[in-house]
């Protein structure tokens, strides 16, 4: 594993609880955390500082101990675990006897993220990959401690489980018999596209440049299990940031089809691991998406509209919400006329005699058909759901349509939604979520979710 891994880290990073009987000078290790990283010194020893600062038990027949190694001392420190002792800034305690040979043939490297959560606190874990070979014993930490008089039913030692987890920044020591762990990230992970980019790629992915020597980068499509398309990982877009090589896989280097995903397989064959990520179909952006949905994608190479979207939405000012709703009816391809936005009489409607409603928009669907639709930046208050209703009411008795009131609110109200069934409240809570579908290019996914807010209020109608 060292010769495979180990370019891609600075330090190994040694914390670990040391106890001893009162009567016995013997030093015991009651867990140990080896974390290799590619953190520089000064912030580990900041992290150590912070963390010692933060012990309020005092003995000294109990240690708190942490180090920084640099990564050439890396086989030094494996082979001291494997003989079952650890020495940490001068001081050495003994593992327990049934910790296994590190250097035997059979331990291999485990990969299991809901085993490691209990060892690891902080973004890392949920960012990389991470590989770890756990130091077995016989008991759990606490039970060790406590057999040498550190309990923690002892009102004097009542704090030690929480600051044991809080120095090791683990979540649960006592999860299963063990003495200690080894942890080894893997620094690969998934990037997210940025807007422009989302246009030209399908992903991008990046890998500490020491890994592509001693792994092998396979990038394909399928569709029914059958492999459709296929890149040769030396013909894809490659760049160069500080120790990590960011990958760009291009819609033009592969094939794509409908409903067919994406698969990028890391297998660092030395060691015998396999990483893997795979995109399913609507989280591509494929040539066929753009010829169906061409608005929304035009859209995004407006940086700033694309980013004013939300922003306009979930606006105070009323031009601003107006603006920001009427695009995202667009982008969710709806046909629609907007009134009211230059003079308020353009909005109103008469029956002869007098002005029974009023509609800032009016959209159609081929699914949902028309629908009249007012805008407010507050909860509509009865008047305001009265007109709107009325509005859909005179177009239906005019011209036989069924028309559908909608009210789009960019705040959330939870209460006015459950008690008006015949009009369509979208609040703030659903207008995120369409947001940010499109801002994801889920446009299917987006118009689907409209129509089941439609559909469902008018379920609720019905019945």
């Amino acid at each position: 594993m060292i010769p495979t891994l180990q370019g891609q880290y600075k330090n190994i990073d040694i914390r670990a609880i040391f106890v001893k009987n009162k009567d016995n000078s013997r030093w015991y290790c009651a867990f140990l955390k080896v974390y290799f990283t590619r953190d520089n010194k000064a912030t580990i020893e900041n992290i150590h500082q912070e963390k010692q600062s933060l012990i309020s038990i005092k003995d000294h027949n109990l240690k708190f101990v942490s180090e920084c190694v640099d990564i050439t001392e890396a086989m030094k420190v494996l082979k001291e675990i494997n003989s079952m002792k650890i020495t940490i800034n001068g001081a050495t305690a003994t593992l327990h006897p049934y910790s296994q040979n590190l250097f035997d043939s059979s331990t291999k490297p485990i990969i299991n993220d809901m085993a490691l959560d209990s060892y690891m606190i902080g973004s890392d874990l949920k960012e990389y990959h991470h590989l770890f070979i756990p130091i077995d014993s016989n008991e759990t930490p606490t039970a060790l401690l406590a057999s040498r008089g550190f309990s923690s039913k002892n009102y004097v030692y009542r704090n030690l489980d929480a600051e044991s987890q809080s120095f090791l920044e683990a979540i649960n020591l006592n999860s299963s018999n063990r003495n200690g762990i080894i942890i080894f990230p893997i620094y690969w992970k998934k990037l997210e596209l940025d807007s422009k980019e989302q246009i030209t790629y399908i992903t991008k992915f990046e890998l500490h440049s020491s890994l592509l020597a001693h792994c092998k980068l396979s990038i394909y499509s399928l569709k029914n299990d059958t492999v459709i398309g296929r890149i040769d990982s030396s013909n894809v877009e490659q760049k160069q940031d500080g120790d990590m090589t960011t990958f760009y896989v291009s819609q033009q280097e592969i094939n794509i089809q409908h409903d067919s995903n994406l698969r990028i397989e890391i297998d660092l064959f030395d060691i015998e691991v396999h990483l893997n990520y795979e995109l399913l179909y609507d989280d591509i952006v494929s040539p066929d998406k753009i010829q169906t949905y061409p608005v929304p994608f035009i859209f995004k190479l407006l940086t700033n509209a694309n980013n004013n979207l939300p922003l306009y939405v979930n606006s105070d000012e009323e031009r601003k919400q107006v603006t920001g709703t009427t695009w995202l009816l667009s982008l969710l391809g709806f046909m629609h006329l907007n009134f009211g936005f230059i003079d308020r009489d353009d909005e109103r409607i008469f029956n002869g005699m007098a002005v029974i409603g009023s509609v800032d928009t009016i959209a159609f669907d081929e699914d949902i058909g028309i629908m009249v639709i007012d805008f407010t930046n507050s909860p509509p208050k009865p008047i305001k759901i009265d007109k709107i209703r009325n509005s859909a009411k005179h177009i239906r008795e005019k011209l036989s349509i069924y028309t559908t009131p909608v009210i789009i609110c960019n705040k959330v109200c939870v209460d006015t939604k459950s008690s008006t069934s015949d009009v369509i409240i979208i609040d703030r809570n659903d207008t995120d979520k369409l947001v940010q579908l499109i801002l994801n290019h889920k446009i299917e996914q987006a118009r689907q979710s409209f129509h089941n807010m439609i559909r469902n209020t008018w379920e609720c109608d019905l019945s």
